[in-house]
């Protein structure tokens, strides 16, 4: 976003000279200029000028791009540009002129492709109004790719009026089609809405939330965050709704967004503070960061014990004073991986992965470290019957009913291949290296030729797939 601004400003420059005088139209959409004119003398005329303008601020187009054509409809050539010529706006905004022009080109309800960013254009620029509410709403229900725009526009209000208020909840009744419209509108009122509608609105989120009707979409992301946040806003959604909310969202996103309508006076200070502390003891990191900025500046004290709070808010917390040291970390495994396959730490929740069998891997991980400081051939054997453990706990997931083979079969298995390639296909680079290795067998059970003591190269060449392997266990396999 700051390039975008940072480019704005300077090819202000550049349109200062591209908009002066009568005999060109200056069109620009980001870096890209178009200059339409009568003839092709003045064209070049003004495209001299320009030429000159933009080396002045350090900048210099290039030939290669710049060309010269015959059009036959202008409205095609200027239907997408940033800055369309108004005479609404210049050389001042004047509303009553806007209001006119947007009702002049929404009066069907729709929005032709020649008129896209001039509308767009226009709506940014206009004070909200009774005359163009209704009428924007509809456009809204035929056209949502204008939901940013037209939800910005209801942001304006002071006060979102009743019969808005009305339209827009009747369209949130509606069959269902987009969800990230609804969420666009939802935040653009959420701090406007007219005080005698806000507890339908909040009703409206909390049943959306709980009491989906049939055959209703999945919650898109940005809906479900909305949707909290007017729960939480309007005082609508339970203490224990929240709480159950909070604790069962596994985006970090919606969890992250949701937060920011929390406040200690929605509940109180002791259910605040109780919600507090339990994020800060959430798997996604960002959260937990969240939940700590907000103990922070809540004065919210910090419940015992300690060692469950995520590894990011509990360094967090040591920075600021609030406790001596981090302790423990929930699970090694995560810090290990990270550093033997040089890949960034991750919140994975390996303790969940393996259950009552987590101890068993973290020492596991823990004997693979040492190794891979002293030892490279003990370390690559250990490190497969590691991937030997892991694949045993897919297996239970993925193949329920089905006896456990040897890991050299498992790691074939089309079921396991198919959910998780990568990390098999890894897996079986991994276990023909054990194979070689002198640790693990005196000769090759399928030559018979003596085996080999394995190198750094040999764990060089697979590392990278490995990490990628670990990455994609992460999205696909869930704790």
């Amino acid at each position: 976003m700051s390039s975008g601004m940072l480019s704005e400003a300077v090819l202000l420059h550049l349109d200062e000279a591209g908009e002066k005088g009568s005999n060109t139209v200056y069109i620009r959409y980001v870096d890209d200029v178009k200059i339409l004119a009568k003839s092709e003398d003045v064209l070049r005329r003004k495209l001299i000028k320009l030429d000159i303008t933009a080396k002045e601020v350090g900048l210099f187009p290039q030939t290669s791009k710049i060309n010269m054509r015959k059009i036959g409809d202008p409205d095609e050539e200027i239907k997408s540009v940033s800055r369309p010529p108004e005479i609404s706006i210049k050389p001042f905004v004047n509303q009553d002129a806007i209001t006119k022009r947007l009702l002049s080109m929404i009066r069907v309800g729709k929005v032709t492709s020649a008129n896209t960013t001039r509308f767009k254009y226009l709506v940014a620029h206009s004070n909200p109004t009774a005359r163009l509410n209704g009428k924007l709403l509809a456009v809204l229900r035929s056209q949502p790719e204008f939901s940013s725009s037209i939800s910005n526009y209801f942001s304006r209000y002071k006060r979102i009026p009743e019969s808005a208020a009305q339209t827009i909840l009747t369209m949130l009744n509606e069959p269902e089609l987009y969800h990230a419209v609804y969420a666009n509108i939802l935040d653009a009122c959420v701090e406007n809405m007219h005080p005698a509608w806000v507890a339908r609105f909040g009703q409206y989120a909390v049943d959306r939330l709980f009491k989906p009707q049939r055959n209703s979409l999945p919650l898109q992301p940005t809906f479900k965050a909305a949707l909290i946040r007017w729960g939480l806003s309007s005082r609508t959604l339970t203490f224990d709704q929240s709480e159950k909310l909070f604790q069962g969202e596994v985006d970090w996103w919606v969890k992250m967004r949701a937060m920011r309508a929390l406040s200690r006076d929605i509940y109180g200070p002791p259910s605040y503070a109780h919600l507090i502390n339990q994020l800060l003891r959430t798997s996604e990191g960002e959260a937990a960061n969240v939940a700590f900025a907000r103990l922070l500046s809540d004065k919210v004290r910090l419940s015992r014990p300690y060692g469950n709070v995520a590894e990011s808010a509990k360094r967090a917390l040591r920075a600021a004073g609030i406790i001596s040291s981090t302790g423990q970390p929930i699970s090694r495994i995560n810090g290990i991986m990270a550093y033997i396959f040089k890949h960034p730490l991750s919140n994975y929740r390996w303790d969940v992965f393996f259950h009552k069998n987590h101890r068993h891997a973290e020492l596991m991980m823990i004997f693979i470290k040492r190794n891979r400081e002293t030892n490279i051939d003990a370390f690559l054997v250990q490190l497969d019957s590691f991937f030997d453990f892991l694949t045993r706990e897919i297996w239970v997931r993925l193949k329920p009913t089905k006896n456990y083979p040897n890991f050299g079969s498992a790691i074939k298995d089309p079921t396991l291949t198919h959910s998780v390639p990568k990390l098999m296909a890894a897996l079986i680079l991994l276990h023909d290296l054990r194979l070689q290795s002198t640790t693990a067998h005196p000769h090759s059970q399928k030559t018979g030729a003596p085996t080999r003591r394995l190198k750094h190269r040999d764990f060089y060449k697979i590392r990278q797939a490995l990490a990628d392997a670990i990455v994609e266990l992460e999205i696909v396999i869930t704790p």
